[in-house]
């Protein structure tokens, strides 16, 4: 059975595709949705908006051991990545959660890409 390897709380890095009106990429303080956010360029945001963090597994973790990711809530679609390794896709709630291996040596970077459809004010 998979155990917490790591809480992925905290700041997360988002980067936005090109040419879509969003800056090329914002430090948000949390995960939160990206139409409660203050800068319209992000708010109203439609294009692919990719998700990174970097973590370190937490101490008694065996290396190799299952990982389960909970993303919680994943809006429609989310392309999963550690390590730059694709280990899934996700597809819209409930299905926020999804298994790999993972060496859990050193940081770790999770990437997690997400189409985004803009919101009308």
């Amino acid at each position: 059975m998979p155990r917490l390897a790591a809480r992925l709380d905290g700041a997360w890095e988002v980067a936005f595709e090109a040419e879509r009106g969003a800056p090329k990429a914002a430090s948000l303080p949390a995960l939160a949705p990206l139409n409660e956010q203050v800068d319209p360029g992000i708010r109203y945001f439609s294009g692919i908006a990719t998700y990174g963090k970097t973590f370190a597994a937490s101490a008694g973790y065996k290396p190799g051991a299952p990982l389960l990711l909970d993303l919680a809530q994943v809006g429609d679609l989310a392309e999963v990545r550690v390590n730059g390794r694709l280990i899934g896709t996700l597809w819209h709630s409930p299905s926020g959660s999804i298994s790999a291996r993972w060496s859990g040596a050193g940081p770790t970077g999770l990437k997690c890409a997400s189409p985004t459809y803009g919101s009308i004010a």
